[in-house]
């Protein structure tokens, strides 16, 4: 990465921007050999905003009349869909990245590929979804339709060892899909988060129920009691504190006292 920063002379947090953007929906293109790349981008007219946060970050690649609005008809649908879209001007430094993506003139996972806070951020924006099947169950899962399926198992290994969470891949009508679940959703969401860029129909989704979306169940504390049991919810105080109950030894007690020599014990958890 450092030998393509000197020579692509783009900042790192450009790099990274269009790593995520080769991922999911960004195209290198090459009219000749002998010409140089650009960078071609289409969002959905709802996503102007994110198309316009793309624009702002790689302006340097960008023209006054990179950035337009146009409708497409679909003859398969028999419907017309409108775009807000972008192409950068032809540029000597996105060359070497259409290289490095387009070994062979088709698109690839480079061997190099590392992924990071904005790189994964963009390629959600892109091509991920969040599903919220249960109060606290996740199920995230990244359109990999684009590549091969041994490009595919290595992009899920590449982002196990970043997150340190498992991923699966699965195929729908034959085309290859990551997805993670409760705990894999919940790492990246943690990652992504502080730098999730403008596109609130996506990020809204663990936003708006934060905590029980983001942390997962709350965690109950163990019986200062018998220090075994399982415990379980048994209403609250008139001052609104919770209760609990302990199934072996049935003590009941508060989360918290005015005393705090009779707090319970919460254990914790390791999170990263």
């Amino acid at each position: 990465m450092e030998k393509l920063h000197i020579m692509c002379n783009l900042f790192e947090r450009q790099l990274q921007i269009i790593d995520g953007l080769m991922l999911g929906d960004g195209t290198l293109e090459r009219r000749k050999p002998t010409h140089n790349a650009s960078l071609k981008v289409h969002r959905c007219l709802r996503d102007i905003s994110y198309r316009n946060w793309l624009a702002k970050e790689l302006s340097s690649l960008l023209t006054p009349k990179s950035c337009y609005e146009n409708e497409i008809f679909d003859k398969r649908t028999n419907r017309k869909y409108y775009h807000a879209s972008f192409r950068s001007k032809c540029c000597p430094c996105l060359t070497p990245i259409y290289d490095r993506w387009y070994p062979n003139g088709i698109k690839s996972i480079p061997s190099d590929l590392k992924l990071n806070p904005l790189t994964l951020a963009v390629w959600f924006a892109d091509d991920g979804s969040l599903y919220n099947p249960t109060n606290y169950a996740l199920d995230m899962k990244f359109a990999t339709h684009g590549f091969t399926a041994a490009d595919v198992e290595r992009l899920k290994d590449i982002l196990q060892d970043y997150t340190r969470r498992e991923f699966r891949v699965y195929y729908e009508k034959g085309q290859p899909t990551i997805r993670g679940f409760s705990d894999a959703s919940r790492a990246v969401l943690r990652i992504i988060d502080d730098v999730f860029p403008s596109l609130d129909r996506k990020s809204e989704i663990w936003r708006a129920n934060n905590y029980r979306l983001f942390h997962g169940k709350p965690i109950k504390p163990v019986c200062p009691r018998c220090t075994i049991g399982k415990v379980y919810s048994y209403g609250r105080t008139r001052k609104g504190v919770q209760k609990f109950k302990c199934v072996s030894c049935m003590h009941a007690f508060q989360s918290q006292y005015e005393r705090s020599m009779h707090n319970v014990y919460y254990p914790t958890l390791s999170r990263p």
